[in-house]
């Protein structure tokens, strides 16, 4: 199964607070298959599913704060059910030191809320997962919990972890993964392909295991625009897909 690549509109995040349903036309026609949404500035869930539908794009997941899955769990559900999308993203926990085993029983315990409602659970990491704990590897620690990762590879890179390392021990929990790249200099996130990371042995890996989505991600734009950034993204990750061999 080849991965389809998706964007975390997070990327272009004016341009979606603007006009969010505008927004997806031209995300499709840049080559996108999906989206990963990251709020969604008070649009009405059935207008935002039927501008879905009418480009052809689908919903690879939605990023959702902690708090707001935790204190409204069935009003966040219902209005995913409606635009069509059945994975759930945690983007962002505060693991302490003293206090980390308790904190991911509460994602587990989220896991299985969200589960019951016939949804899919996932956790992204940003860097802090692996540095805030001395010795510990906290998205190791959740993946024996039983919580399934959306792997930012960037993140583990920042934090000094060699993703495709850290993918071939967790792979069996490794259900999306987030791809941007790290600029050579500053190690902001630059275009795909500008610079310094294996962006084609994580799109290797996601064949190998059958990651249903690529979400490409960028947060820093020194050489162009977001939006130009996004189009040129999927178009240089394209390329890295293995070129098929005619028989």
């Amino acid at each position: 199964m080849e991965p389809k690549i998706a964007l975390q509109l997070w990327s272009v995040q004016a341009e979606a607070k603007a006009d969010l349903c505008g927004l997806l036309p031209k995300v499709k026609a840049w080559g996108y298959e999906g989206v990963e949404f990251a709020g969604y500035h008070g649009q009405d869930p059935e207008a935002l599913r039927a501008a879905l539908l009418a480009c052809d794009l689908a919903v690879a997941a939605s990023h959702i704060p902690f708090s707001q899955l935790r204190d409204h769990l069935a009003e966040v559900l219902a209005y995913e059910r409606i635009i069509g999308n059945r994975r759930i993203v945690c983007p962002y926990f505060e693991f302490s030191a003293d206090n980390w085993p308790t904190e991911i029983a509460q994602l587990q315990k989220l896991k299985q809320a969200v589960q019951a409602q016939g949804f899919e659970f996932y956790y992204h990491n940003h860097a802090h997962e692996l540095t805030a704990v001395p010795g510990v590897d906290v998205l190791q620690e959740l993946a024996r919990a039983g919580v399934q990762l959306e792997a930012d590879l960037y993140w583990l890179e920042y934090a000094g972890v060699p993703a495709i390392n850290w993918l071939s021990e967790q792979e069996e929990r490794v259900g999306l993964l987030h791809l941007k790249d790290m600029a050579k200099e500053s190690r902001q996130s630059t275009l795909i392909g500008a610079g310094k990371l294996p962006l084609p042995d994580y799109v290797a890996f996601a064949q190998q295991q059958e990651i249903p989505w690529l979400i490409v991600e960028q947060e820093a734009f020194s050489e162009v625009s977001p939006v130009v950034a996004a189009e040129q993204n999927v178009k240089n990750l394209q390329k890295m897909f293995p070129k098929k061999v005619p028989y």
